[in-house]
């Protein structure tokens, strides 16, 4: 991991650190609003995260209908003034996001650390049984398709006797780790209408290890730094030298 070099201008435009937790009985929505009283003013905005239900409906001209609706709420969500910073508090956990610029590790992980300690006062949580980061990066890469292997090394091999370039994409990897315990998803998707001579490339990578650890256990900060390894190995793994000198 140290020997991967700095991004000054790195691509990343969200970066989210997710805990899952197993909350005591009668922890509630009011708990979870309490918190807005200590980080009023890191995090003026406030809103309710509500849960969306999608319902499919066949109809006699064999049309489907697809119809979503509110059915309730599971946390809250908290915006710094400058909307580059997300905090949510729900009923089965707690994240932090940092929208672009996105900066230091450090310092992200820093603050996330800072706000789950005040979660864990206020809504304490019995256990903790998931852990993940995921980092969304918008690569702005100079190709119109036919050579993107130039920038990218983890892409979809075309056959040769396929002369078509690509309009749209969209690629899932699944990675389980060498210890089984933490698994990684790469997702990469680009599609739609592009800049001239410019691709955009969605570079998505989520990293979590499922283990039950106690709220206060320093190991929760050993994952941590330990799946964000994973995610630079993918990252710096998948690109080459050109794409790293476009964003130092």
């Amino acid at each position: 991991m140290s020997g991967y070099p700095h991004l000054k201008n790195a691509p990343i435009v969200e970066a989210l650190l997710d805990i899952q937790v197993d909350l005591p009985p009668g922890i509630n929505l009011i708990t979870l609003e309490t918190i807005y009283l200590s980080i009023k003013n890191q995090f003026p905005g406030k809103q309710l995260r509500n849960i969306a239900q999608v319902q499919f409906e066949q109809q006699e001209d064999g049309q489907t209908k697809i119809s979503d609706s509110v059915v309730g709420s599971d946390g809250y969500i908290f915006l710094s003034s400058d909307k580059t910073k997300v905090l949510q508090t729900r009923l089965e956990g707690f994240s932090f996001s940092k929208l672009k610029p996105y900066g230091k590790w450090e310092d992200f992980r820093d603050e996330a650390r800072e706000l789950w300690q005040l979660y864990v006062k206020l809504a304490k949580p019995i256990k903790v049984r998931r852990m993940a980061l995921r980092y969304i990066n918008q690569l702005e890469l100079p190709s119109t398709g036919e050579d993107l292997k130039k920038y990218i090394s983890t892409f979809p091999e075309i056959s040769q006797k396929i002369s078509s370039i690509p309009k749209e994409l969209f690629m899932r990897l699944v990675l389980p780790q060498d210890d089984q315990e933490i698994t990684a998803i790469l997702t990469e998707a680009f599609g739609g209408k592009q800049k001239e001579g410019v691709l955009s490339l969605t570079f998505d990578i989520d990293v979590f290890q499922e283990k039950s650890l106690d709220t206060s256990s320093e190991e929760i900060w050993s994952v941590f730094e330990k799946i964000r390894s994973i995610k630079n190995d993918i990252f710096f793994s998948s690109i080459t030298d050109d794409t790293v000198r476009l964003y130092q």
